[in-house]
C-alpha cells in the first residue's frame, strides 16, 4: 500500500514504481532550464524527444545530453572521452 495516497498494489516492484509519481518535479533541463522533470533521465528524454526550446538539431541534442551525463558524479564511470550515441 502506497504510504501517501493508500491505493493497493499487488507487488513491491509495482508499488515502487508508482512512488515515483510522488516525487517532487524539481530537477530542471540541463539545457532549456525548465525546472518540471522528477529525475534527470526524464529532463534527458525531453531533450532526446525535441521537444526542448533550447536544442537545435540531433546532434546538438545528443551532444548537450552528453555534457549533462558528465556532470553528474555518478556518471563519470560510464563516460569515455567521446560520446558514444548514434544516429538510427
Amino acid at each position: 500500500q502506497c504510504g501517501e495516497c493508500y491505493r493497493q498494489f499487488n507487488s513491491q516492484n509495482e508499488l515502487n514504481m508508482h512512488m515515483q509519481v510522488h516525487r517532487p518535479r524539481n530537477v530542471a533541463c540541463p539545457i532549456c532550464g525548465e525546472q518540471r522533470f522528477r529525475s534527470g533521465a526524464n529532463a534527458v528524454q525531453h531533450v532526446e524527444s525535441g521537444y526542448c526550446t533550447g536544442c537545435r538539431g540531433q546532434d546538438n541534442a545528443r551532444q548537450q545530453i552528453y555534457e549533462f551525463a558528465r556532470r553528474q558524479s555518478g556518471m563519470q564511470q560510464f563516460l569515455t572521452g567521446t560520446p558514444m550515441l548514434t544516429n538510427g
